[in-house]
C-alpha cells in the first residue's frame, strides 16, 4: 500500500509541476502576443496630409487668437513684408511630412464639444503652389494619451487623434519667427 501512495504522490507532484509550467508558458505567450498587438497598433498610423508639403507656399494659423499668415517667395518666408527665419518656418511646415494619426473616430453624430472642436484652439491652413489647401482644425489635448483631436477641412464626421508635434509647432508668433529673434539666441 505504501508503494501505491508514493506512486500516486509522484504522479500528483508531476501533474502540479506540469500545470505550473503550463501557466508560465501561457503567461509568456500572452505577454508576447500583447507586445505584438501593441507593435501592430503602432504600425497602423494613419496618414491624413493631402497637400504636397514640399510645395507649400502659404501657411496661416492662430496664436492667442491672432491670425498669422506666412508666405514663401524664392525659398524665403515672410509675414507681410517682414522676413522670417526660413529654416524655422520650413521646419514647422516639414512637420507635416511625418504627421500621422493613431486613431480616427468616425460617425455622423460626433459631439465636437467633447473634443474641443466646436471652437478649435487652432486652425492651420496649408496652401501649395497650385492653390490646393488643406485645413487642420485642432481641438483639445487628451490628458491621458497626450494626443490632440483634429478634423480636416469641413469633414466633421472624422476626428483624428494626432501627436503634439504639429499643435506645438504652430504656437509661435511672428516675433519668434523673425531672422533677428533666431540669431539673438
Amino acid at each position: 500500500m505504501e508503494k501505491k501512495q508514493i506512486r500516486n504522490l509522484i504522479i500528483l507532484a508531476s501533474l502540479v509541476a506540469l500545470l505550473i509550467a503550463a501557466f508560465f508558458i501561457g503567461r509568456h505567450l500572452n505577454k508576447v502576443n500583447d507586445e505584438n498587438e501593441q507593435a501592430s497598433d503602432e504600425a497602423k498610423e494613419i496618414s491624413f496630409v493631402t497637400v504636397s508639403v514640399n510645395d507649400v507656399d502659404k501657411v496661416s494659423y492662430l496664436v492667442s487668437g491672432d491670425q498669422i499668415s506666412l508666405t514663401r517667395k524664392d525659398d524665403c518666408w515672410y509675414a507681410g513684408s517682414v522676413s522670417l527665419n526660413a529654416a524655422t518656418v520650413s521646419s514647422m511646415v516639414d512637420d507635416f511630412n511625418s504627421a500621422t494619426a493613431s486613431q480616427v473616430i468616425t460617425g455622423n453624430d460626433i459631439n465636437l464639444d467633447t473634443f474641443g472642436l466646436s471652437a478649435p484652439s487652432n486652425v492651420i491652413t496649408l496652401t501649395d503652389k497650385e492653390g490646393k489647401t488643406q485645413v487642420f482644425n485642432i481641438g483639445i489635448q487628451n490628458k491621458i494619451t497626450d494626443q490632440f483631436y483634429m478634423y480636416l477641412d469641413n469633414d466633421k464626421t472624422k476626428v483624428y487623434m494626432i501627436g503634439p508635434l504639429i499643435p506645438n509647432s504652430f504656437e509661435k508668433g511672428t516675433d519668434e519667427l523673425t531672422e533677428s529673434s533666431d540669431t539673438a539666441n
